[in-house]
């Protein structure tokens, strides 16, 4: 994406003579930190399943019980943030689980689970605020949840995004984690008389009580208006997808840093994942940082973008063809002095459109309409069937040998509803 590579200075952790134990427990909290984010619930659904009795063990249903009607899924928040700039669709009761696996010398690592839920709200008027004459006001919410543990290393951390229908904040994102490392940040993000501004604080140990943090002064700055984090660019891209855009330019911030991002959807193309296989689009991200006045920096110093889920550089994120829904996170995240190979999945979903659905078996992707773009995004170099590559053409079975287009084959005894532990770590769902 034309950025520069350099990490981002975290809190260093006591490493082993060989450091090799001391790694495991920081590549699995480099996938779930949250460090902004961007790309994903169902912890209390998956709990509930979890607990329920074996199908045979159920009480037996009467047979004069009749089947219940299908429920309809309300109309997502259509959150505006300024003139000329796509909405937010947030939905209004939704759950989405990932799994998370690390490629380690060959050996594909279950690092963890992901969730992301969605809701809407009432509108808190503050106290001394003037009355709407027009219908409710709803305040959008998200908020995307980690916890794992590993020897004597834990982790719970949350992230939060709230919505607001008002001026300041317009936008309130909270991030804690707790367990053997603690820190928690705030942004807050809307306009002052019109102006754009934003406010961002992080906490630190230095001059607090022994085991305790205390917040920083909060750091308040200019930035354009509608600017957003990285929760709700996942949430544009929803907007994107229900309007025919192709392309969208946001402006982003990561903690104090102001980014202008070029959202690109790329061709229908078949996706395998756990919860089933999909039609998908593509969503590429070029990214550059830009002063809090909008003006574009130099990029000396070697800063490179924060996205969905931690990951840092190079983010290819697939979203549902028809819904925009995440279905799949693939980049490089840093471990010491390698890369290592990240892949997020789907595996479980609720709430979801009525269009979200997985392809039947053996179904093909349906090209775009003749309006659409003649030119292949989003693919490798190598492209796709009609761009000149050697890629299997996603509108066919692939042949004995080849593999099949981002396929992600769960191992074998692995199912959505049951995944044991693997490898040397794991994050368990919170309930």
């Amino acid at each position: 994406m034309g950025v520069n590579v350099k990490p981002i200075a975290t809190e260093t952790t006591n490493r082993g003579p060989s450091g090799s134990d001391a790694r495991t427990p920081r590549l699995a909290r480099l996938v779930v930190s949250f460090t902004a984010c961007l790309v994903v619930g169902l912890a209390a659904t998956a709990s509930a399943a979890a607990a329920a009795p074996p199908q045979d063990e159920r009480p037996p249903q009467a047979e004069t019980t009749p089947a219940a009607a299908p429920v309809e899924t309300p109309p997502p928040l259509e959150v505006r943030v300024g003139d000329g700039l796509l909405a937010l669709l947030v939905p209004r009761a939704e759950q989405l689980e990932y799994r998370a696996e690390l490629e380690l010398a060959g050996v594909d690592i279950d690092v963890g689970r992901v969730t992301l839920d969605a809701s809407v709200k009432p509108y808190q008027v503050g106290l001394f605020a003037p009355r709407s004459e027009g219908p409710p006001l709803e305040t959008g919410r998200v908020h995307a949840r980690a916890r794992g543990e590993y020897g004597v290393y834990s982790m719970d951390s949350n992230i939060e995004t709230l919505f607001q229908p008002q001026a300041w904040p317009a936008l309130v994102h909270q991030f804690e984690q707790k367990g053997t490392e603690r820190r928690r940040r705030e942004l807050l993000v809307g306009a002052r008389d019109g102006v754009g501004r934003a406010s961002f604080r992080s906490d630190t140990r230095n001059g607090a009580p022994p085991g305790a943090r205390i917040w920083r002064n909060a750091t308040e700055f200019d930035a354009p208006l509608g600017t957003l984090d990285t929760l709700g660019a996942v949430y544009v891209v929803r907007s994107m997808v229900r309007d025919g855009r192709d392309v969208a330019t946001l402006h982003l911030l990561d903690k104090d840093r102001v980014w202008e991002v070029v959202l690109t959807l790329g061709e229908p193309l078949g996706v395998e994942t756990p919860a089933g296989r999909f039609q998908a689009r593509e969503v590429r991200l070029a990214t550059r940082r830009i002063s809090t006045a909008g003006v574009p920096i130099d990029d000396e110093e070697g800063e490179e973008f924060t996205g969905p889920f931690g990951i840092r550089g190079q983010i290819r994120l697939y979203v549902e063809r028809y819904t925009g829904v995440p279905l799949v996170v693939q980049g490089r995240i840093p471990a010491g002095p390698i890369d290592i190979d990240l892949d997020i999945r789907l595996i479980r979903h609720a709430g979801t459109p009525p269009q979200f659905a997985a392809l039947a078996p053996g179904a093909s992707i349906d090209p775009l309409p003749p309006s659409g773009s003649d030119a292949v995004r989003g693919l490798d170099e190598e492209g796709a069937d009609g761009a000149g590559g050697s890629r299997t053409p996603a509108t066919e079975e692939p042949s004995p040998g080849d593999e099949p287009l981002l396929t992600d084959e769960p191992p074998a005894g692995d199912t959505p509803a049951e995944e044991p532990r693997r490898a040397h770590a794991a994050c368990d769902v919170a309930p």
